[in-house]
């Protein structure tokens, strides 16, 4: 009996660490040692019970061993030798494990309590924003895993997106663009950008989708959003994404925060049925996704200012192929790069020619910097793959036609996703009263964001930690 249990265990706690380790390797690849847990946790549910099913399987080991050692003298030793070789392993995996992928600080963090929201959110209901006379629209694309990277000629032997680049340049982009706690995924930037707060409470992994969409009727519904603001000010706004937006709430966060239209890849099925699209293994092609922004943007009432908002999506991690691209290096992922800029180029060559291009401020930003192509299954590789060593990535962003001019701005700025909130608003000519919203601080303004005034370790301590104020944004009453 003793012997069956010794094998159920070893076998049991082997099945653990393969699956353990497999997805950490799937999800982040050889690159990353050490992750932000609140996404890793987020994005996998599966993960919450593995650690504490690992230290329960050390336990029962632990246990067994005690037993055979005391009790079955008989135990043939060649069994303890095995026994304590696994229990040994079962040591060094799990401390690994909660070293590594930052569990000790995500639950000493978790189970503290902080003032930090209460004394530097600030709430844009409470606030002065004025709007300017002549309000300008918004054109707002977020790129998918878009990185200023992909112009380093050292890495990749090519700048992929000398479009992008030149635009950056040419108009105005800021330095120090990085991943924020709590908003490194793609519907956290999204809720980050327009909100000026992480996502830090509520799992919003495409296992959790299901849950987030018919649990919650709301999303942050005490959040003052950019797209609030502006539809308190008379503003048309749309949205647009080539992929479903069941993904993470997305859908119940765009409804909670006013915008009229919200229409992805069955909108364009169900309107354009006729046109053929290319459907990539995530969605409708980018390119086709372009065509239906600007036809939908033709169709506001260009009497009144309008906010449109696009993510494009070819170029997410993994992706092998988009059919019908131009192909430029011999390496598919590359090519997509390319391709990417190539149409935000065509895109504003296309906005220039309407009579509305000269009253819109148009805002590009990454939503992320990449992630491991290695977190797609069945992915061969990953794009930054190489002997090379490739340091300070930051996330691509160039502001075009701000009422700001671009020799007067100091663009040495480090930043997240948070204070995009209300650098954008600042763009299009609001006056914001102490130039901050949420925990955003607008770069526009001579005023440190919190990453400048805390550096990162720091501040990430503080948003990581339990706050009141911010749970009480979840609350509908």
């Amino acid at each position: 009996m003793i012997k069956k249990l010794i094998l159920s265990s070893i076998l049991l706690i082997c099945l653990n660490l393969a699956i353990i380790f497999y997805n950490l390797h799937k999800i982040f690849g050889d690159k990353i040692l050490k992750v932000d847990l609140i996404t890793f946790f987020q994005t996998n549910p599966i993960f919450y019970f593995l650690p504490f099913n690992y230290v329960l399987l050390s336990l029962l080991m632990v246990f067994i061993l005690f037993i055979s050692f005391n009790k079955f003298n008989k135990v043939i030793n060649y069994y303890k030798i095995i026994f304590i070789f696994f229990l040994l392993i079962l040591c060094v995996g799990t401390i690994k494990l909660f070293v590594n992928y930052n569990v000790f600080y995500y639950i000493s963090h978790k189970a503290q309590y902080s003032d930090f929201y209460e004394n530097n959110f600030v709430d844009a209901k409470q606030i002065s924003i004025k709007a300017p006379e002549q309000k300008k629209n918004l054109i707002l694309i977020f790129m998918e895993s878009m990185e200023f990277t992909f112009a380093n000629k050292s890495f990749f032997g090519n700048n992929l997106i000398p479009e992008l680049d030149d635009l950056a340049k040419n108009n105005i982009s800021f330095t120090k663009y990085i991943n924020g706690y709590g908003q490194n995924n793609t519907q956290m930037a999204l809720i980050a950008t327009l909100t000026g707060i992480p996502c830090t409470n509520i799992s919003l992994g495409k296992e959790n989708t299901n849950y987030v969409t018919q649990q919650l009727k709301t999303f942050l519904p005490k959040l003052y959003a950019l797209s609030d603001i502006l539809k308190d000010n008379n503003y048309q706004n749309i949205f647009i994404q080539g992929s479903s937006l069941e993904f993470a709430g997305a859908n119940v966060f765009l409804k909670t925060h006013h915008f009229d239209s919200i229409l992805n890849s069955v909108n364009f099925i169900e309107n354009y049925g006729k046109v053929k699209f290319s459907e990539t293994w995530w969605g409708v092609a980018d390119e086709d996704t372009f065509n239906y922004f600007k036809m939908n943007i033709l169709k506001l009432d260009k009497n009144k200012p309008f906010l449109a908002t696009m993510f494009t999506i070819d170029t997410h991690c993994g992706n092998p192929e988009i059919p019908n691209i131009p192909k430029v290096f011999n390496n598919n992922r590359y090519d997509i790069i390319r391709n990417s800029s190539l149409l935000i180029q065509k895109f504003l060559d296309w906005l220039k020619e309407q009579p509305f291009a000269k009253d819109t401020v148009v805002v590009i930003v990454g939503d992320h910097l990449r992630m491991s192509d290695l977190a797609i299954e069945g992915t061969v590789g990953d794009i930054f793959s190489s002997n090379k060593k490739i340091d300070n990535r930051y996330v691509y962003n160039c502001f075009i036609n701000s009422v700001y001019k671009n020799e007067k701005i100091n663009k040495d700025r480090t930043f997240s996703q948070i204070d995009l909130f209300p650098t954008i608003l600042e763009a299009l000519g609001f006056k914001i009263e102490g130039s901050r919203l949420g925990l955003g601080t607008s770069l526009f303004s001579d005023r440190k964001t919190l990453l400048e005034e805390l550096g990162e370790e720091k501040l990430m301590s503080q948003l990581a930690k339990s706050n009141k104020l911010y749970k009480n944004l979840w609350k509908n009453k």
